[in-house]
């Protein structure tokens, strides 16, 4: 039993391997938003609130299309990605994952995020609603491959190739929801450090229906203006 425990975490591995492999030899070329290199990681934390108008709009479009509030935004995000590259159609964007197997692990407290990179081809021929269910589809594939983590990705390829990394922008959502009998809000705390030349977490916890955007930027590569 055990010996084939192992052969099916092997086999797991070896094709979570394998896709992202596929995913990065389709996107060989690496576009960053900021390619100087830096080890200084020193950040700030740039704060906005989507307008309750455009919440509604955006809350009415999925609820049309059967799309996610992040399904939109990630997708939002990798058009703007784009078009700050000069309207380069293929790259990634990196994407946070929760990586909870079964009720055990998703009713324990503590950290089991990982990291996964998303690969964006962008056709300016579509239509947006076309590319949003790309980039979902795309999404759907990664979270089937997401036990793969991205220093086992990244060492398999500088195995043949001199790339520092896959990507420099990070988008994660977070959407927990504590229903309690004791009255207490969720935070997102900053440390002042960001290994990302920009991390953007998009906020929607404790049923308070609106959309908080925390934009964190390397210093040395930005600035608040």
């Amino acid at each position: 039993i055990i010996k084939e425990k192992h052969k099916n975490v092997e086999k797991r591995f070896a094709g979570n391997l394998d896709f992202f492999i596929n995913e990065y030899e389709k996107c060989n070329e690496i576009s960053l938003l900021k390619n100087n290199e830096s080890f200084d990681f020193k950040a700030e934390r740039k704060i906005f609130i989507l307008d309750h108008s455009l919440y509604i709009q955006l809350k009415n479009i999925c609820s049309k299309f059967k799309f996610s509030y992040y399904q939109i935004l990630f997708s939002v995000i990798g058009l703007l990605f784009s078009k700050y590259n000069k309207n380069i159609d293929k790259f990634f964007l990196g994407t946070a994952v929760l990586n909870r197997f079964g009720d055990k692990e998703k009713n324990t407290a503590g950290m089991f995020v990982t990291v996964n990179p998303v690969s964006f081809e962008v056709n300016y021929s579509d239509g947006i609603i076309d590319f949003v269910k790309n980039v979902k589809s795309k999404l759907f594939q990664t979270y089937r491959h997401h036990n793969l983590t991205y220093a086992e990705l990244l060492k398999t390829i500088r195995e043949k190739n001199k790339i520092q990394t896959l990507f420099d922008v990070l988008v994660s959502y977070q959407n927990a929801k504590i229903e309690t009998e004791y009255g207490f809000n969720t935070e997102w705390f900053f440390n002042g450090v960001q290994s990302n030349s920009l991390c953007i977490n998009i906020d929607d916890r404790d049923n308070e229906n609106i959309l908080k955007f925390n934009f964190d930027y390397q210093t040395n590569k930005f600035s608040e203006n």
